[in-house]
């Protein structure tokens, strides 16, 4: 797991950086974000070229994360996981920290890869790296990558204070570098779609991060992990003897799905068909239509624009 003690301190950048550097060297990467995030498993899915999953355990309950993580590992033989976490490492609705990266982390049985903002902090920062591996739920710090580093003189004597106080190896000082930070907006990071040149930074993530940490170390991480066992649950999905036809509008304005959620929908009889609602004139034959979140705001000209779906999309629903 990619954690940090903190928001906005680098962990999407160092995720996208060690998915897309393992990618590129043709292991089999599955990616997952913790929490109900839509944006971020973007990110990843265009740095692995595999859907990223969301896990929850306020949302999914233990067993429903377990469940997933395996389900979505499978063959496990030589694929690498990596979850980023969200938020801080401790942080949760529940107090006992259930819920939260580390909780996360210690149900997956998966060691930690810390990622710390390096600035305004000297020989201080091993106090929160400390602090952060006493904190219950306890987590187990495997490695620390050190985010904006100023000059090697501050990179260095943070590294000493880890290592000699918190017995934990720092596997890479990223320096401080405005051209690999992702545009923010109020629900996080601007989306790939939204992005131009997300390809590209993707790529320098990638060429950064193999640059400056020790990614044989990293890779090492990745088997330090026990093998998880879990029994898979019985009749899971209920037997259907109907098919229906689902719309789903999946394109730039409307992008948010949990993967989890379209497998659902098809468990349970659904064949899905995508809507490309910038482009499209016209729905195809269906029997319902499921129109996802995203940003139509910023293609308001577009959508309004297209008067031949928009139409359509009022004359069934008028119609029944």
């Amino acid at each position: 797991m990619v954690s940090a003690p903190w928001k906005s301190s680098g962990k999407t950048l160092v995720s996208l950086g060690i998915i897309s550097h393992f990618a590129g060297l043709g292991a089999e990467v599955r990616s997952f974000k913790k929490g109900p995030d839509y944006i971020d498993p973007m990110w990843h899915r265009l740095a692995s070229g595999r859907e990223c999953h969301n896990l929850d355990p306020y949302l999914m309950g233990n067993w429903g994360c377990l469940e997933s993580f395996t389900e979505n590992c499978k063959p496990a033989k030589g694929l690498l996981a990596l979850v980023e976490g969200n938020h801080g490492l401790h942080d949760g609705l529940d107090i006992d920290g259930a819920d939260s990266s580390a909780g996360l982390a210690g149900l997956l049985q998966m060691p930690v890869l810390l990622v710390l903002d390096s600035r305004k902090v000297n020989r201080g920062i091993a106090a929160i790296v400390k602090g952060m591996q006493t904190m219950p739920p306890r987590a187990d710090i495997a490695g620390v990558i050190l985010n904006r580093v100023r000059n090697p003189r501050q990179g260095e004597k943070q590294k000493t204070a880890i290592e000699r106080y918190c017995d934990v190896p720092v596997l890479g000082m990223l320096p401080q570098d405005e051209a690999l930070l992702i545009p923010e907006r109020h629900l996080g990071l601007t989306t790939v779609e939204e992005m131009e040149g997300a390809a590209k930074f993707i790529k320098a993530s990638a060429e950064k991060v193999s640059r400056y940490c020790d990614m044989e170390e990293i890779f090492r991480l990745f088997h330090k992990a026990p093998p998880l066992k879990v029994r898979k649950r019985e009749n899971k999905a209920p037997v259907v003897d109907f098919r229906a036809r689902i719309g789903v509008l999946r394109d730039a304005a409307f992008c948010f799905y949990y993967p989890d959620n379209l497998r659902a929908l098809k468990e349970n009889g659904a064949e899905l068909v995508f809507v490309d609602s910038l482009h499209q004139t016209a729905l195809p034959e269906i029997d319902g239509l499921y129109i996802g979140g995203g940003f139509p705001e910023s293609f308001f000209s577009e959508l309004s624009g297209n008067l031949g779906l928009m139409n359509d999309v009022r004359e069934r629903v008028e119609s029944g």
